[in-house]
């Protein structure tokens, strides 16, 4: 392959790695702080989404207060089905900052994927 093909191709995968290492990031801070001072409550999956918008569609409540959210399907474990319940932990100043408990790693692995694409560019760039 072309040289001046490449390069565009190299530098996209690049940029992509970086989006996806950046995102994970803020998600992985967003869980370890709500995990610090997090408080435990027992939710409900009340819809799964797919395509636009996927993911389990869970349900909890604080003080009389149902709060709901949306938390990614690849999680680790079995596929849950409505109607599961599901440990959710919340950030007590805030409720509706929320994760689902078995959503810990997801963070974790974006962030080494991520991380390791673009050590993978960064060798790339560096070979060309």
């Amino acid at each position: 392959m072309d040289k001046k093909y490449l390069m565009p191709l190299i530098y996209s995968a690049i940029l992509a790695a970086g989006v996806m290492f950046g995102i994970s990031l803020k998600e992985l801070v967003r869980i370890v702080q709500i995990k610090r001072n997090g408080c435990i409550t027992a939710g409900e999956i009340f819809d799964i989404g797919y395509g636009r918008g996927s993911g389990y569609k869970i349900r909890y409540r604080v003080k009389n207060q149902e709060y709901t959210f949306t938390a990614s399907t690849l999680s680790q474990g079995e596929k849950l089905k409505v109607g599961d319940s599901v440990t959710v932990i919340y950030s007590p100043r805030n409720p509706q900052k929320s994760y689902m408990k078995k959503n810990d790693s997801v963070a974790a692995i974006a962030l080494v994927i991520g991380s390791a694409l673009l050590l993978i560019g960064a060798i790339a760039v560096e070979c060309y």
